[in-house]
């Protein structure tokens, strides 16, 4: 189970045993082991102010699901117009964008077809969707993985990790909005595609 659960993930929590980890290195391994621990203690302070509020955001996603029942070709432009609404109408994005200053240009990008879409960031919000990948970050995949992060079967920090994805940009730069590029990867499942 442990083996199987690595294939899609570089960090594997076995209940009553602890944690398994896998990087290029050492350094790297215990990286993800500690990112993990401080996003359990912010996760267990959060819930001390407000003791349902993982409770509220659950809710707030599967509301979310229910509400969206059609599904878009993988990559079309609905399908990420569709992903361009989700991001602006939620507020956690938006709350943390205004927080992290999240203003920036990113891209995705299907490696086969060189299809790619970028995003213009302002405090959180997309302003501005275009067809090409000339940005300081891009996220490049081909089909199939692109396919697993959409069906939210694999994790893309896990996929660039594992080289799975390509990551063009400063990734020092990327980590301090992990925060807000994680909700929005989350985001990114709910588009249901065919």
């Amino acid at each position: 189970m442990v083996i199987e659960a690595l294939k899609t993930n570089n960090l594997v929590v076995i209940k009553h045993h602890g944690v398994v980890s896998v990087g290029e290195n050492f350094d790297e391994a215990l990286y993800l082991i500690e990112t993990l621990e401080e996003a359990v203690q912010v996760a267990s302070i959060a819930r001390l102010y407000k003791k349902d509020v993982l409770d509220d955001l659950d809710r707030a996603l599967k509301e979310k699901l229910t509400k969206k029942d059609e599904a878009f070709p993988m990559f079309s432009p609905e399908h990420i117009q569709a992903i361009v609404d989700l991001v602006n109408q939620d507020s956690f994005i938006g709350e943390k964008g205004r927080e992290l200053d999240l203003t920036v240009q990113l891209a995705i990008k299907l490696d086969e077809s060189n299809q790619a879409y970028k995003f213009t960031f302002e405090k959180g919000k997309i302003t501005e969707l275009s067809f090409d990948d000339d940005a300081p970050f891009v996220i490049s995949a081909p089909r199939d993985i692109w396919e697993l992060i959409f069906l939210g079967k694999l994790d893309p920090f896990v996929a660039v990790n594992q080289r799975k994805m390509q990551l063009k940009g400063d990734l020092l730069r990327l980590s301090c909005w992990y925060t807000p590029f994680s909700r929005l990867f989350e985001l990114f499942k709910q588009v249901r595609i065919r």
